[in-house]
């Protein structure tokens, strides 16, 4: 397989295992369909690591492995690691929602994924990732036993990927809400009618507290004592008005 070929001086931020590669930085391609995974070399001819590419976007790859792995096998290797950071920091039956995969966070590019509980949900940002995603969906099955697998992707920059939005359950059954934990306290959680993977509308587990919450890019806590009342957060003023609510 041809490989794509750096400029030189250009490969510092591969070498430095930085994901991004920009259109500016590269010397030479080969000819490839966009989304393909293609060997990376430095102008010395220095093997680099494997990235996707795609000549319509304006980060032309992203690295998904570095040095001589091959890409099936820095995938692996990088699921399993998120996993066991989170399974580090995470008792289930405390707190059994959290961010798995944080894309180049985990370096794994393209990729978020959320569990709920037994529910996991993908958001896909890439034509690289995409195209990856029965190898990814074989791999978190293998890895997580999920009841369900459900894709929700509409970011905006998928339409310079190529990509239309795109939401369908992939594994499993179709799970529209799901009781989580956060903290010991029990939200439901609306899978296919919420807006994105970082807002989940959610709502108090108890019958006598209606209130919806939507929080947004980090779960936000408040503490209850008694009746509450009416609070700050993050600029939207919220109730609640179950006595002894609790902490959420």
């Amino acid at each position: 397989m041809e490989s794509v070929v750096l400029k030189p001086g250009r490969d510092k931020a591969i070498r430095n295992h930085h994901h991004w590669i920009f259109s500016g930085a590269i010397q030479s391609l080969p000819a490839f369909e966009n989304g393909s995974i293609l060997p990376v070399q430095s102008a010395d001819g220095d093997m680099l690591g494997h990235a996707y590419f795609n000549r319509g976007s304006s980060i032309a790859g992203r690295m998904v492995s570095f040095g001589h792995t091959a890409p099936e096998d820095a995938i692996r290797q990088n699921v399993a690691r998120a996993l066991e950071l989170r399974r580090r920091f995470f008792d289930p039956a405390v707190t059994n929602a959290c961010r798995l995969i944080n894309a180049e966070g985990d370096f794994i590019p393209g990729l978020i994924a959320d569990l709920y509980d037994d529910v996991l949900v993908l958001q896909i940002a890439t034509l690289g990732m995409d195209r990856l995603k029965p190898f990814l969906v074989e791999l978190l099955v293998e890895s997580l036993k999920p009841k369900s697998i459900y894709e929700k992707s509409d970011l905006p920059s998928r339409r310079e990927e190529g990509l239309a939005d795109f939401e369908a359950t992939l594994h499993g059954e179709q799970v529209d809400q799901v009781r989580i934990l956060e903290e010991g306290l029990s939200f439901r959680v609306n899978i296919t009618s919420s807006q994105k993977t970082e807002a989940r509308q959610r709502t108090c587990g108890r019958p006598a507290c209606p209130e919806r919450l939507c929080l947004y890019r980090r779960v936000f806590r408040l503490r209850f004592q008694g009746r509450c009342q009416p609070g700050r957060l993050g600029g939207i003023l919220r109730k609640c008005h179950q006595p002894g609510a609790g902490e959420f």
